[in-house]
């Protein structure tokens, strides 16, 4: 094979891989805050009874969450949640 020909041969991939077209560039989305429902303003809270909440109101949505209580996965970042022990004392406070 002639070098012209061998050199147009290695060089066609070249030239073919410049007609791509460049990937898409991909949106950020941004992240919650992550301490959006003001846990960190409760953590007082752990390791008080359940009566301690009984006073309280919430800004934002809130769930209490017992031993073996069944709960949905899903994330909710403005949610506050409270776990409780089987003695019903407050074990954490956290968003989601």
């Amino acid at each position: 094979m002639p070098p012209i020909r061998r050199l147009l041969a290695l060089s066609a991939p070249l030239l073919l891989l410049a007609c791509v077209p460049p990937a898409p560039e991909i949106p950020t989305v941004p992240l919650p805050e992550a301490d959006a429902c003001g846990a960190s303003a409760l953590q007082n809270l752990v390791g008080q009874p359940f009566s301690a909440l009984a006073a309280m109101t919430f800004a934002g949505p809130m769930r209490l969450i017992r031993p073996d209580m069944a709960v949905t996965m899903d994330y909710s970042p403005e949610r506050l949640n409270i776990f409780m022990n089987s003695a019903d004392i407050i074990d954490s406070v956290s968003c989601g």
